[in-house]
This record gives C-alpha cells, structure tokens and sequence, in this order.
C-alpha cells in the first residue's frame, strides 16, 4: 500500500511531458513531448496514430500556425533549432482517408515563422524561400539572405514545389517578386527594399553602374545582388539567361565572378530544390554539380577573396 501511494504522489508532482496540439480521434493525434532528462533534451514533434508513434521529429519546441481549412485540411508546425540566427523548419500535415499523414518537412531557414502564411492562391499553399542560400556573405557578422521565394502545393499528399508556377520569363522571374523574403527576427530594422527590375537589360545596366568597391557592414554589395538575380533566373528556369547578369560584374572583378560562379553552383547542389531546379532547366554546370556540403565553395564570397 505504501509503495502504491508513493508512486500516485510521483505522479501526481510529474510535469505534464506531453502537449496535445491537434486531435482528430482515430485519424491520429499531433503532440509535442517535452523529455525531463537524457542526452537529447529537444522537444519531440509526435504523429500517433491507434496509440503507436508514426513520426516525429526534434527541435527546441514547436509552435502551431493557424490551420488552413478546405480539403485537404492542412496543419503546420514551426520548429526552432536554437541559435541566435538559426534555424527554423515547418513541418506539415494533411487529413487523408487513412488519417493524417506527414506531407513534408520545408527548411525556413533564418526566416522565423511570424512573417509565414499558409495560403491558398491558386493551388499554391506558402511561398518559402530556398534556406540554402541563407547568409551568402559574411561582412560584419551580418549575412545576406538571398535565396528567391519558392511556391509549395501539394502533390500526391506531399508537399512539393510548384514547378510550374515556378516558371517565367526572364523580365519577369528578375522583377520584385523574387525579392527575398525577410526575417525580421534577425535585425532590428527592416532592410532597404531590394529593387525590382523592369527588364533583364535594366539590371544588368544598373550593376555595371553600381560601386564595386569592398565588402563593408551594412552596405549592399552588387556581387550579391548579382548573385540574388542569377538565382532568381535559375527557379524561373531561365538559366541560359544567367551569362547576361554575370556581364555585370566589371572586368577588374573576374575572381569575383568566378568565386559567385562556384558558390552557386555549390549551394544549389545541395538544395532540396536541386532537383526541381535540374527539370527546370537544361542541362547546365550551375545546376549539375554533386552536393559537397564541406565544399569550400559554399563559404561567403567576400570570406573566400579574403583568403586570397
């Protein structure tokens, strides 16, 4: 009898370890574990389903966002990694008839969850943009994010990009929708607008005009402006228009040309939009080099001129 009491006060003073964040009976049930001890002391991200775990994942916690009604129902879930810049995932779900399943894990990056919206224009659900091109120069311990907003719907309850609302001309896929999608939790104030362009012949006219001196804190530098539009071309599918951007850079700065090169090709290849990006656009050596995630190639431009 002792032990018995014993073990009801245990309980009793036990925290609750398990938050329910969604439940839908027998289609499945979406909790977030909060583990007291071990190792991995994260937060688990729980699909159950019939009493038994399906999936699930970890971060420091995860914070639900405002559910997106129709058919299929959609819920999604931020997870934060920890870190003063870094990093964010969404982690989404759907109603299906065998209850709810996954429908894909998409990298936020730097990109904290207060500016993203599920949304339903169209067929497509969110605009993200791709994380791997999150801090593409390190100047003053800043980092610009340049990485062009992608277009997610779901495909075969997955969700995937939209290849085809990906597409464009060039004039269009270099205009302010390509802009970057800011995260205002990383500075204090918004940054200046990043300009839209009313033709491929407009920008590349605009970086041969820009001062290309250093690298300085707080100061755009048109290599990565010229980096931003050669990516925006390339999700629009437009690679073969790249060499035009590339023009821009003065002759005095061809290692900086060919550095930006490298590094684009280096972050695509290990994109999880590289291959959408690959059936996008012919074939093309931006776009085809294997992912090498400790490629030298993936560090900051200004950082590589730096080391000469």
């Amino acid at each position: 009898m002792t032990r018995i009491l014993l073990l009801a006060a245990l309980l009793l003073a036990t925290p609750a370890l398990c938050q329910v964040l969604h439940d839908a009976g027998r289609a499945g049930r979406i909790e977030q574990y909060r583990p007291q001890s071990g190792e991995d002391d994260r937060a688990a991200l729980r699909l159950r389903r019939t009493g038994q775990v399906v999936w699930q994942a970890r971060s420091r916690g995860f914070e639900a966002m405002p559910a997106l009604r129709g058919e299929p129902r959609i819920h999604a879930f931020s997870g934060w990694s920890g870190g003063a810049y870094c990093c964010w995932t969404l982690e989404t779900f759907i109603h299906t008839p065998r209850g709810i399943v996954h429908a894909g894990s998409i990298a936020l990056g730097k990109r904290s969850p207060e500016r993203i919206r599920l949304q339903r224009d169209g067929e497509t659900v969110i605009r993200v943009a791709d994380a791997a091109h999150d801090f593409w120069d390190y100047v003053g311990s800043l980092g610009a994010d340049i990485g062009p907003p992608v277009p997610y719907v779901l495909d075969r309850q997955r969700m995937a990009p939209d290849a085809a609302a990906m597409r464009q001309t060039p004039d269009a896929a270099i205009g302010p929708g390509c802009a970057p999608l800011w995260n205002p939790a990383s500075f204090p104030q918004e940054p200046p607008a990043t300009p839209g362009y009313a033709s491929l012949a407009e920008a590349v006219a605009s970086l041969r005009a820009a001062d290309w001196s250093r690298f300085e804190p707080g100061r755009p530098h048109p290599a990565t402006e010229a980096a931003r539009l050669a990516l925006c071309l390339i999700y629009a599918g437009q690679v073969a228009a790249v060499p035009q951007i590339l023009a821009g850079f003065p002759d005095a700065k061809a290692a900086l040309r060919s550095a930006t090169e490298r590094q684009i090709a280096a972050r695509i290849a290990c994109s999880p939009l590289a291959p959408t990006l690959r059936r996008l656009n012919p074939e093309n050596a931006l776009i085809l080099a294997p992912c090498q995630p400790r490629n030298p190639d993936q560090t900051a431009v200004s950082a590589a001129l730096e080391r000469g």
